[in-house]
């Protein structure tokens, strides 16, 4: 977790201010074109940059090893990664499509299981912890979590351009969904408020974080952060894993919320951390495994061995 690091000014250069237009105007484009031709360009385009850009394609197939149990090279490892950025592409048409939308059509297309367990969590009164990873369409699952009446605020990264950073933050809120930047140096202080006033936080855990929780991720010890479990064993807010798919077909989506059990205490806060860290990576493990093509790390999430 970056919470106490200070924030780095945001450039606003020529190339910042281009990239932001190239956003506004892509977000334009796609509130007219067909939402399923977008998923076809959109898949396209996405493979055609994971085979011209090795620097990232490189480190999905590096992820996508260990997922698979293959080696890198092999065909069904560079395929899954191929497909991995061509559904990348398609998360960014859907947030690049939701100025244009209601919450309520984002809601129709979706179905979520375990929202039970949400509404149990959050009953307790001390609001609770979402954790997720950079798979599926979490920008999306947060729309449907607040239709559903769970507006959820979110540990987020800031943007390059000042104009897009604030573009994007618009439209998050828009659709009931508030962020703290992990760059503020009041981040951590804003999480403990959002818990205190019974309200959902969420975060994205796989942050490869070498000196980080060192937990057993697909085999392999990887380092995260351990913000998430530390928050949750100060606050006592329970933890839940959550995660949302793009079905076969591209036109609805498949969603899940399930409990993580705190583990009684050892007393040592670093073991405890470590012990729900996992606890939480394990479930994570299951939900990728289920949809290995939307998981998006694209770069290494466990150490190089040289």
């Amino acid at each position: 977790m970056s919470a106490h690091e200070r924030p780095q000014p945001l450039p606003s250069g020529p190339v910042s201010t281009v990239s932001y237009y190239l956003v506004r105007g892509a977000s334009a484009l796609l509130a007219i074109i067909p939402v399923q031709v977008s998923y076809a360009l959109a898949g396209v385009l996405g493979e055609v940059y994971c085979r011209v850009n090795p620097g990232h394609s490189r480190w999905a197939a590096y992820n996508y090893a260990r997922v698979l149990h293959e080696p890198e090279e092999s065909a069904i490892v560079q395929r899954m990664a191929r497909k991995s950025f061509a559904n990348y592409a398609r998360v960014l048409v859907d947030f690049f499509r939701l100025p244009h939308l209601t919450r309520e059509a984002v809601q129709r297309s979706a179905n979520i299981l375990g929202t039970e367990h949400l509404a149990r969590a959050m009953a307790g009164g001390k609001g609770c912890i979402l954790v997720s990873a950079h798979m599926g369409s979490w920008d999306r699952a947060a729309v449907v979590l607040a239709g559903l009446g769970y507006p959820t605020t979110a540990l987020v990264d800031t943007f390059p351009s000042a104009k897009l950073d604030a573009w994007v933050t618009r439209t998050r809120a828009r659709h009931g969904m508030k962020g703290i930047s992990t760059t503020s140096p009041g981040a951590l202080r804003e999480m403990y408020r959002t818990l205190a006033r019974g309200e959902a936080l969420g975060f994205l855990l796989d942050h490869p974080e070498p000196n980080g929780v060192q937990v057993t991720f697909f085999g392999e010890t990887a380092g995260l952060p351990a913000g998430v479990a530390q928050v949750a064993l100060r606050t006592g807010a329970p933890v839940l894993v959550a995660g949302m798919f793009r079905a076969p077909g591209n036109r609805t989506y498949t969603g899940f919320v399930e409990p993580v059990p705190i583990p009684p205490s050892t007393g040592d806060r670093a073991i405890d951390a470590q012990r729900l860290t996992q606890l939480i990576v394990t479930r994570l493990e299951r939900a990728i495994v289920a949809h290995p093509d939307q998981w998006f790390m694209f770069r290494p999430m466990w150490p190089v061995k040289e």
